[in-house]
């Protein structure tokens, strides 16, 4: 997904980068992803954790996949997005099946924050202070 929001939280970088993604379809520059972001916040705001993995397989059969996390800690992080454009999280099927791969990695020893787009564009400092205390918490 991409993010078209702006965040009063974003470093003037993230800001630059979001306004370059929102540009129309055409030109060559990538979207930024809400992963992305968060990614690059957690690496800039939180530079004592360990490196972030993406796209983290976390079921022995199912393809299911956590957006960010820590193998290592057995600590994911999933964004929704799209919840004011009826995105595929909300709509009833889509809202069902994450419900699912959620009980599962629960059930598969994983701890999985869940963040919306909006918490991030509007209560970032939020997200990273939980991410940072959770993350602090699964080394004990």
């Amino acid at each position: 997904m991409s993010a078209n929001w702006k965040g009063k939280n974003l470093s003037v970088s993230q800001k630059k980068k979001i306004k370059a993604s929102s540009r129309k379809r055409n030109q060559k520059i990538p979207a930024l992803s809400l992963e992305e972001i968060l990614a690059e916040e957690i690496k800039r705001k939180l530079p004592h954790l360990h490196p972030l993995s993406r796209e983290i397989r976390f079921h022995p059969t199912r393809r299911w996949r956590l957006d960010l996390g820590w193998n290592g800690r057995q600590l994911g992080i999933e964004i929704h997005g799209g919840e004011w454009a009826q995105g595929r999280h909300i709509r009833p099927a889509g809202f069902i099946n994450d419900r699912e791969k959620m009980n599962e990695a629960i059930r598969c020893g994983w701890q999985v924050l869940e963040f919306t787009g909006t918490h991030l564009s509007k209560r970032l400092d939020w997200v990273i202070e939980i991410i940072g205390e959770v993350y602090d918490e699964s080394s004990r």
